[in-house]
């Protein structure tokens, strides 16, 4: 973890009834994702996994799964539930209003950019980018194309560098409760079919 302290981590929302911490719900949905690894997953598909990640399949599955909701650290989300939303600017990450296209921002297409972004910076490579982003871009069951992940304004995504840190750091904060180095999780190839 770099800059962002716990706290502030731990006041951006998730879900909002009830009230779940954004770090907590992207956790949770690692660990529902470990525990179908174990039981449910078809084994063809975790050979797959396997393949492309040298053997860590099981901790790639639960980290791309744990980020599926990542574009909820932006101010299009946070901004929502104003009480909540004062709690996230009472901890620094401030926003200018929000109005029109610049509300509609979707966490999907917020969580593929910061997931390009903060992936590309751990090192990993543009091929596996490209097939990674898809699968938080679409995590809602339709996956848009590459033209789609602009935001409508800089103030949706989060202006600066504290947005910018604490979207970083949340990555950061979900690899490591998993145990992972994200420059060293990297796949090293596309699952192929």
């Amino acid at each position: 973890m770099s800059s962002t302290p716990r706290a502030t981590l731990g006041v951006l929302w998730g879900k909002s009834d009830p009230h779940t911490s954004l770090l907590q719900h992207l956790l949770d949905t690692a660990a529902v994702a470990e525990r179908i690894w174990d039981g449910y997953l078809a084994p063809a598909v975790r050979d797959r996994l396997d393949t492309c990640s040298g053997g860590r399949g099981r901790s790639l599955l639960a980290l791309l799964c744990g980020l599926h909701d990542l574009g909820k650290a932006t101010p299009a989300f946070q901004d929502k539930v104003p009480p909540l939303a004062d709690a996230v600017r009472a901890t620094g990450l401030h926003w200018r209003s929000l109005s029109g296209s610049a509300r509609s921002w979707h966490h999907p297409l917020a969580g593929a950019l910061i997931a390009r972004t903060v992936l590309s910076s751990a090192g990993w490579d543009t091929p596996t980018i490209r097939w990674v982003w898809p699968l938080i871009a679409g995590h809602h069951g339709m996956v848009p194309g590459a033209d789609a992940i602009r935001p409508p304004t800089p103030d949706a995504h989060g202006r600066g560098p504290a947005w910018g840190g604490c979207q970083h750091d949340l990555v950061d904060a979900v690899a490591e409760a998993l145990g992972l180095d994200l420059t060293t999780i990297a796949p090293t190839s596309t699952p192929r079919r």
